[in-house]
């Protein structure tokens, strides 16, 4: 009887908990869980715009669009990029590596449908990528390309984290997060993701201090654990799926990226960093008026007592730099990446993981494709810097293109020898401007990638690095320059190359949509609309694109049309602010009771 009892007292909440998932399903309470979703077109899959929700509140970003079918047809090489947003290719995935990847594999595969699918996301790490991987491996993929590791130390489940700690707990978390009830809940005690306030989805530089993690600290040793364990199962889940596996490591931005943070070692006692404090500050004066030989000897006298502080090592390197000793600069710039207090870039540890994952896979088609030492070994300075990067991360057009021609050439050989797919003979690697017209990559673009990327770095954690403020006025200068030199004739260029290569490639949504919000900032809206029109119809829940195509269809006068559209984004989420202030805005425009300025 006591055991009855018992059972009854265990039994008895989990029967309600049940019951009411069953309730909050059949009320239609909740989102679909898979990172694949089904789309409006039977037999194909779209991505899910909410899948980083169940992980993130608010989600730092979101899936990019894609449509994929369920059944691989007949002669496609199917590709699929998992990795964080270096990989999505932030700012803008249209002319990130992925799109040049595919790309180049057309033109020596003719022969071949090629889909190169873009399933890394923004501001996600292995844990994520992990469940992605395994979705991915359903859908009968030919190559896994695995570009990851800047979000490790600062992301999800990461040092200061309990359930980074206990990883074997993470699954069963997920499950439940992804329940009807806990999405309920959720939304409930912290609201749709687009009523949240900038300044709730900002954080200070307050929070980033207390994310500081010393290199010598234990706490990271679970977090390279759990990244080694969670590239192994990416590896595993593509070999299982019959998929040859490419591995990257990750090149970052060395030269022109001060540590976001620095710690000095534990047991400084106050007289020491007295002394080291003195040492430091002459270095300082001394790199100020280019006596970079005294510098170099102050610091390192500051280093002789707490050579821990990653600022000193950068400093250091600038120094080295300065007189020409390239091979001194690179090994200062290391170590101050490495000993970055705020690690959001992959560090040394990270891509001796990546290496050695790869070397344990010998007889197995698990390739590594080690574009840090490539790269480093084309690099004229020795070290990366601004000319491939636009930030910490985040390549440029030119980082992008170098990236995809080394990622081809692997991608090549696995076709070859996994696949039985011989290249065609007479094809060479496209160049960069080929890539770009291909592409529809132009000067504006250009310009509004600096600018995207410019407007981040305005913002902690990177509001305190050394000289935040000489290399943004410099940057933004710079985009005022180029915004200056782009006359009449050179827009008239753009669009007409984005004519072209929408009359040569009209299926590419990219282009259509990128000249849409071309048209669109130069107030042409009729035509913005004939171009964005077709993006809706092939992606009809993206919010995004129904709004760009409301606001056109306002702006020129046609409320009625552009409410029709704020409605159905409703239709897909009711929750979604935006439409929802457009659509009160367009019914206040309709009954005449506002003259209020349209704001997109």
């Amino acid at each position: 009887m006591w055991s009855a009892r018992i059972a009854m007292l265990f039994m008895a909440p989990l029967l309600v908990l049940v019951l009411l998932e069953l309730a909050l399903h059949l009320c239609g309470v909740g989102r679909p869980a898979a990172f694949f979703i089904p789309s409006h077109t039977p037999g194909v899959l779209t991505t899910n715009e909410w899948y980083v929700w169940f992980y993130h509140h608010p989600p730092p970003g979101s899936p990019h669009p894609c449509l994929i079918r369920a059944e691989k047809p007949k002669d496609t090489i199917r590709i699929f990029v998992l990795g964080e947003s270096a990989a999505m290719g932030t700012p803008d995935p249209s002319f990130g590596f992925a799109r040049i990847l595919e790309f180049m594999l057309q033109t020596y595969y003719p022969q071949q449908h090629i889909e190169v699918i873009n399933a890394a996301v923004r501001g996600i790490n292995s844990h994520m990528v992990r469940a992605i991987a395994e979705e991915c491996a359903t859908l009968k993929p030919d190559v896994f390309l695995v570009y990851m590791g800047n979000n490790e130390l600062c992301g999800l489940y990461g040092p200061h984290s309990l359930l980074g700690k206990y990883p074997s707990l993470i699954p069963a978390v997920h499950t439940l997060k992804k329940t009807h009830l806990a999405q309920w809940l959720t939304l409930q005690i912290k609201g749709h993701p687009s009523e949240l306030s900038q300044e709730q989805k900002t954080q200070t530089e307050e929070f980033f201090r207390t994310q500081y993690i010393a290199l010598a600290d234990p706490a990271r040793e679970p977090v390279y654990t759990n990244f080694q364990n969670n590239l192994n199962a990416i590896c595993r889940s593509g070999l299982d799926a019959g998929a040859s596996v490419l591995v990257s490591t990750i090149p970052v931005n060395l030269r022109d990226f001060p540590p976001l943070g620095s710690l000095h070692r534990n047991n400084l006692s106050p007289d020491q960093l007295n002394k080291w404090r003195q040492f430091y500050t002459a270095a300082i004066q001394y790199e100020s008026k280019k006596q970079y030989k005294k510098a170099i000897e102050q610091y390192q006298e500051a280093g002789g007592i707490d050579d821990r502080y990653a600022e000193i090592h950068f400093r250091l390197a600038r120094c080295y730099f300065a007189l020409n000793d390239k091979e001194s600069a690179r090994t200062h710039f290391i170590l101050a990446r490495d000993l970055d207090a705020l690690p959001f870039r992959t560090d040394s540890g990270m891509n001796a993981i990546i290496r050695n994952i790869v070397g344990q896979y010998k007889e197995l088609p698990v390739r590594l494709v080690d574009t840090e030492t490539i790269l480093s070994e084309i690099c004229t300075n020795t070290t990366f810097g601004s000319e491939w990067f636009y930030d910490h991360v985040h390549p440029n057009f030119k980082g992008d293109y170098k990236i995809a021609k080394y990622l081809l050439q692997s991608a090549r050989v696995a076709l070859s020898q996994d696949r039985n797919l011989a290249p065609r003979r007479s094809a060479s690697i496209p160049s960069m401007q080929q890539c770009a017209e291909r592409l529809g990559y132009t000067e504006w673009n250009r310009i509004n990638a600096m600018a995207a990327m410019a407007r981040m770095t305005t913002h902690p954690p990177f509001t305190e690095q050394l000289d935040h403020e000489i290399r943004q006025t410099q940057t933004e200068r710079q985009i005022a320059t180029l915004q200056n030199r782009l006359n009449p004739q050179q827009m008239s260029n753009c669009i007409r190359d984005y004519r072209t290569a929408i009359a040569t490639y009209p299926e590419d949504w990219h282009l259509r949509y990128n000249y849409a919000t071309l048209l669109y900032q130069f107030q042409q809206y009729p035509q913005a609309i004939e171009q964005i029109r077709p993006v809706v119809e092939k992606f009809p829940e993206v919010h995004n694109f129904r709004m760009c195509l409301g606001h056109a269809l306002a702006r020129i006068g046609n409320i009625k049309q552009a409410a029709q559209q704020y409605a159905r984004v409703l239709e897909f989420d009711p929750q979604y602010l935006p439409a929802q202030q457009a659509l009160e805005w367009a019914a206040k425009q309709s009954t005449g009771r506002s003259v209020a300025t349209f704001s997109d």
